[in-house]
């Protein structure tokens, strides 16, 4: 892009006159109102990661599941051994994508306690701790892997004393907080 910019011929190396940071502020600022093509670059790769979390069923969110996130979601993929320039590019931007996104809860049947980030914060989290239970209620929570497994029978309170049992006191403030 500096070629372009400052280059007069193909002999001569160019002399630049202003910096790239200098040539992306607005024009109000003094600068050329230029894209910073690397974070422009990254949100568009961010969009496409969204694509493939938004639609699941469509052909290359199938072939990127089937070849680098099988058992996961894309956000929570490793890089893995040899990826392609794709899947490195789309894996840089899912850190972006893992700042802002949250899962919404509706009747909790799809988001994964321990996987998606549905606890509200700021990035937003998933659990990754619970308290020590006793054999004799280790049945009850064995089945525990949805959100919608601590709501309670309507699905439009949280199972409080469900909660208790299993969280510490900080994570079910923030659960309380949502509303299902």
């Amino acid at each position: 892009m500096a070629d372009f910019w400052w280059k007069n011929s193909k002999e001569s190396k160019g002399m630049q006159w202003k910096s790239w940071k200098y040539l992306c502020k607005p024009k109000r600022e003094g600068g050329l109102s230029f894209k910073d093509m690397e974070k422009f670059h990254l949100a568009l790769l961010g969009k496409q990661v969204w694509r493939l979390l938004t639609k699941p069923d469509t052909l290359v969110a199938h072939v990127f599941k089937a070849q680098y996130f099988q058992h996961t979601t894309i956000l929570n993929a490793n890089l893995g051994a040899r990826p392609s320039y794709a899947w490195r590019s789309l894996h840089d931007a899912t850190k972006l994508i893992r700042l802002g996104a949250r899962a919404v809860i509706g009747n909790g049947e799809n988001t994964s306690l321990w996987e998606d980030p549905w606890i509200e914060e700021k990035p937003a989290k998933s659990l990754v701790s619970s308290r020590l239970v006793h054999s004799h209620q280790q049945n009850t929570l064995s089945g525990c892997s949805r959100v919608k497994d601590f709501l309670a029978p309507d699905g439009r309170e949280w199972n409080i004393k469900l909660l208790r049992l299993v969280l510490s006191e900080e994570d079910i403030r923030k659960i309380q907080t949502i509303r299902p």
